[in-house]
């Protein structure tokens, strides 16, 4: 069994913001996939070029065929820790997607990743380690044709503070809502348009912090057969 990824993204500025702090990286391999999605501390400028830098490295990394955890004890000696808050300047959540029909993926600092299986989400088990003062979890699963995994920012999970939701949406509701939506004839792309309209109706407006929605849907290969250019011919134009 060969499983196929699709990749949909939706992202969101935050408020007065030009630039979008998180970063997200998709890249497909004949084997494997790769998706990496980071959150930069603070927001703007500054948030989005040490969200792009961790996603370039690691992505680098992971297409080299490198494994996860050479990856994760890389960026946990390269990223900086801010001297005031003494918290890491951006999170990064790696997923690496296998053809053959499993996943590996480290969280650090991010939102746990949300699997749905047969229309229902999976708390997916892990194990913690502290690399580089960091801590880190690793989460493996099978993966099988109509599964969807789905990785948010905080900005997802917090959408509707003080407000709809005084302590934010949470990841128990995106799960709920996620449940309700997804069917065989959704995209991966269409998921992720549908969670970023209610984020932004939780925030009543443009969000309060940067929003990050990356969707992969598994699936079955699709074959495509394209007919180009003219028959050898002319007396077989009409028939083509």
């Amino acid at each position: 069994m060969r499983v196929f990824y699709e990749f949909g993204l939706k992202q969101m500025n935050k408020k007065r913001e030009e630039l979008c702090g998180d970063s997200v990286a998709f890249s497909p391999k004949p084997d494997w996939a790769t998706l990496v999605l980071s959150d930069g501390m603070g927001s703007g400028v500054k948030a989005s070029i040490l969200s792009t830098l961790t996603t370039r490295i690691a992505t680098r990394m992971l297409d080299e065929g490198l494994p996860l955890g050479e990856v994760v004890q890389t960026l946990s000696e390269t990223l900086p820790i801010c001297r005031v808050r003494k918290i890491a300047y951006s999170t990064f959540t790696m997923a690496q997607l296998f053809t053959e029909g499993y996943a590996k993926l480290v969280v650090f600092d991010n939102p746990a990743p949300l699997l749905i299986r047969r229309g229902k989400a999976e708390r997916l088990p892990y194990e913690d380690q502290e690399l580089g003062g960091k801590r880190i979890y690793d989460y493996s699963c099978s993966v099988r044709p109509g599964d969807w995994l789905v990785l948010v920012s905080d900005g997802v999970i917090n959408a509707g503070i003080g407000g709809a939701y005084p302590l934010g949406w949470g990841w128990d509701e995106v799960a709920k809502y996620v449940e309700g939506h997804v069917h065989e004839a959704l995209s991966a792309e269409d998921l992720a348009q549908k969670l970023a309209r209610v984020v932004e109706e939780l925030y009543e407006g443009p969000p309060g912090d940067d929003v990050s929605i990356a969707v992969v849907k598994a699936r079955w290969r699709r074959v495509v057969v394209v007919f180009t250019g003219p028959p050898v011919n002319p007396e077989d134009d009409e028939r083509v």
